[in-house]
């Protein structure tokens, strides 16, 4: 867990590790360069239970704070979990057994949104559904509910290569570009995430959305060299910003949309699946289309 003047949460986070109904852990804490009453709220809770162990370093970010953690690590799985949020006690024997059941190696869960809203949030159950998410700007995982198996740490690592506020999105790129391990998504909370406005997703919305374009470019190109920049762009209007207005936006969405399915054809996944998503997204981009057509109209009339 990386802690970052996270004071105000570490009284509920670091407990709703300890009190997992999981007990062969080691909770490991690593702290980036706190200067609240973090590393005191830490040593209480490590004097509570000896298998807290501590880690202090300058403040270099988060990429930096989970690489050593991770490289402190023994296990056979390694969790994810943010300073700020809280743990259901059978988080970790929930994500262990659907590890176990599905054959995957990394694996996440819904989780209970709270503070300034309240709400459950779902992510894609499969391999198959997932990868397909990243490449389309949808949900794949939330980040700190996250267990992998700790060998796919042998060959990758969270970096700043394009920013400090998108190394899970490149990390996700990264293994299913350049291995065979497998993605899922437990479909029950796990996870209370909390909501405020010091979060990075708050502050640094724009930005993310802006690096995950990028290196979404990067790899679909490095897998397919006929999508070309023009593609991305406009897959990225269609996902997230939904600026498809002409009926020629939605022929080029089509042609990219074939491309996409011909990457994750060629890298194993399902094509029964891919043809329903297909579809799926087809109807939404023509129903985004006439509905702004429609408008335009009722507007000139």
């Amino acid at each position: 867990m990386p802690v970052y003047n996270a004071g105000n949460y570490l009284d509920e986070s670091i407990p709703s590790i300890l009190n997992q109904d999981y007990k062969n852990i080691e909770f490991i804490i690593v702290d980036d360069g706190s200067n609240d009453n973090s590393r005191e709220i830490i040593q209480k809770w490590m004097n509570v239970d000896s298998r807290t162990r501590y880690f202090f370093k300058m403040n270099t970010g988060i990429s930096d704070s989970l690489n050593l953690g991770i490289s402190k690590a023994k296990g056979k799985y390694i969790a994810r979990m943010d300073a700020d949020d809280i743990s259901l006690p059978n988080r970790f024997s929930t994500q262990i057994k659907f590890i176990k059941k599905n054959n995957i190696d990394v694996c996440g869960s819904a989780i209970s949104e709270f503070g300034s809203h309240n709400k459950n949030r779902y992510f894609p159950k499969s391999h198959h559904e997932i990868v397909t998410n990243l490449f389309l700007f949808g949900r794949t995982l939330a980040h700190p509910t996250v267990i992998f198996r700790s060998e796919i740490f042998n060959k990758f690592k969270y970096s700043n290569k394009f920013s400090r506020h998108a190394q899970d999105f490149l990390l996700w790129m990264e293994i299913f570009s350049k291995s065979n391990y497998k993605f899922g998504n437990s479909q029950i909370p796990l996870l209370k995430y909390r909501i405020h406005g010091k979060q990075i997703r708050n502050r640094k919305g724009v930005e993310s959305l802006f690096v995950v374009k990028k290196i979404t470019s990067i790899f679909l190109i490095s897998l397919n060299p006929n999508i070309t920049e023009d593609d991305i762009i406009l897959n990225y209007k269609f996902n997230k910003l939904n600026q498809i207005s002409t009926i020629n936006d939605v022929k080029l969405y089509f042609e990219f949309f074939n491309k996409l399915k011909k990457i994750l054809t060629k890298n194993k996944i399902k094509k029964k699946w891919i043809i329903i998503k297909t579809m799926v997204i087809y109807y939404k981009v023509i129903n985004n289309y006439f509905i702004k057509l429609i408008t335009a109209k009722k507007t000139d009339l």
